[in-house]
């Protein structure tokens, strides 16, 4: 087991090595429609149909058995790994603070030498939280920032409209400063997710069948 901290968050990977018993595969297609409509009077009319979007999703259920003896299912989301009874495999899965239940990113075929990464890296920067959060973080910084450019920078006989204009103008740029401060700590946390969850798997699939 290996963990990645970031903050108050704390990502953890382990791995579920075992003898695959069944392999189970489905997939699910959704469909969605939008726009349409039109119009009929008098004089004549229109109908435009409407824009049917359709999406397939693949779920794969690999049923293993391992070492000590145990059946435990393997999960996985939008992905086919290439596998067949009889073979071993071992699953990186992952969790973090506030998940109930692990999550399939990684499988590691021994018995074909093979590995699959079954994440993205925007799936996996959701276990570190969200983008929204520093965005909702800088509305107090901004209107801070603007109070204090305003009893420090902004004189006293300004017109009305004119101070008005710089507290605003001070306001998002304060807003946009820590907006972008808060992210970039973010999107290189996420980078440094995606890089030590390759690592792990990489380290995985060198030391074979433990």
């Amino acid at each position: 087991m290996e963990s990645f901290k970031y903050k108050d968050k704390e990502v953890v990977f382990e791995t579920l090595t075992g003898e695959v018993l069944d392999a189970d595969r489905q997939q699910e297609v959704s469909i969605t429609s939008s726009g349409g409509g039109g119009y009929v009077g008098p004089n004549g009319g229109y109908v435009r149909a409407p824009k049917i979007n359709s999406q397939v999703s693949t779920k794969q259920t690999l049923w293993i058995k391992t070492g000590e003896g145990s059946e435990q299912p393997v999960h996985i989301k939008n992905a086919d790994i290439a596998v067949r009874p009889g073979h071993t495999i071992s699953a990186v899965v992952g969790t973090s603070d506030g998940r109930s239940e692990y999550e399939t990113l990684a499988v590691i075929n021994h018995t074909s030498n093979s590995v699959s990464i079954v994440v993205t890296k925007d799936e996996l920067s959701k276990f570190l939280g969200s983008l929204l959060i520093p965005g909702l973080l800088s509305l107090p910084i901004g209107l801070v920032g603007a109070s204090v450019f305003g009893s420090l920078v902004i004189p006293s006989d300004m017109s009305v409209f004119g101070a008005i204009a710089l507290h605003v103008l001070s306001f998002f740029a304060c807003q946009v400063g820590s907006v972008y401060l808060m992210s970039r700590g973010f999107i290189k946390a996420s980078k440094d997710l995606w890089s030590h969850m390759n690592d792990f798997v990489r380290t995985a699939a060198a030391k074979g069948i433990s």
